[in-house]
């Protein structure tokens, strides 16, 4: 299986969701960054590759090498990509997913007109709706997705171009914040069996430094294994 996550829109957690969502249940896939700056974060895949979005016929011979992969396209990148798949013909059908997550906030007025305008080019394209699923990510715990992503809904009502599911979200979260702090990728802290709760209280009171260590430690651990509940039933909802 191939999956595309793309989007017009920097920051709304593409990389973070390919690292997180994807990589863990797709193990044996080859990520591929399509994008100009290395700033996708710690994914623990150890076969990943770098291109630029005018690159197709480079991503497509390396398509053809695996049976999985899962391409992650950078804000910066993604109008070259686009194009390089518009020149040719139905090209987009090396693809199984195009996935479009979204920042899950009212106040984010741009963020969601330029995801709006991702869904639309994708379908101008020919991509069928079935294959255009959207993830409403970082939505705050006290709301939902109907009171935050009006015009993404409204959009579906007007123009059904792409897979609607208002319980295909991501609760806000510090899990990334907290790995970032320790330099651990996600997959990494999930085959993590140390108990690192356990771990602090083993640690004397008085040694401040390895406490305070500690803690950052447990706190990535325990966010991240917060979050891998949500992100379980996440993708049973994308993909059955």
């Amino acid at each position: 299986m191939k999956k595309v996550y793309t989007g017009i829109t920097g920051k709304c957690g593409k990389s973070s969701l390919v690292n997180s969502l994807e990589f863990p249940r797709m193990p044996n896939a080859t990520i591929i960054r399509v994008e100009t700056i290395n700033n996708s974060g710690l994914s623990g895949c150890n076969s990943e590759i770098f291109l630029k979005g005018r690159d197709l016929g480079q991503l497509e011979t390396e398509l053809v090498k695996v049976e999985d992969a899962i391409i992650d396209v950078g804000a910066s990148n993604i109008e070259s990509f686009l194009l390089s798949l518009n020149s040719e013909f139905e090209s987009h059908q090396i693809f199984d997913y195009f996935i479009v997550p979204v920042i899950a906030r009212a106040s984010a007025q741009i963020e969601m007109s330029e995801s709006i305008t991702t869904l639309k080019t994708l379908a101008k394209m020919g991509i069928e709706p079935e294959r255009i699923k959207v993830i409403f990510n970082r939505l705050p715990k006290d709301s939902s997705v109907s009171d935050e992503c009006k015009p993404i809904i409204f959009l579906h009502r007007s123009s059904p171009i792409f897979t609607l599911n208002l319980d295909a979200f991501v609760y806000e979260t510090e899990a990334y914040a907290a790995l970032g702090s320790i330099d651990v990728a996600y997959i990494q802290m999930l085959s993590d069996q140390k108990n690192y709760r356990q771990e602090l209280n083993k640690i004397p009171i008085d040694n401040q430094k390895a406490r305070i260590e500690m803690v950052r430690w447990a706190r990535a651990q325990g966010t991240t294994r917060m979050l891998e509940i949500e992100l379980s039933n996440l993708y049973q909802i994308l993909y059955g």
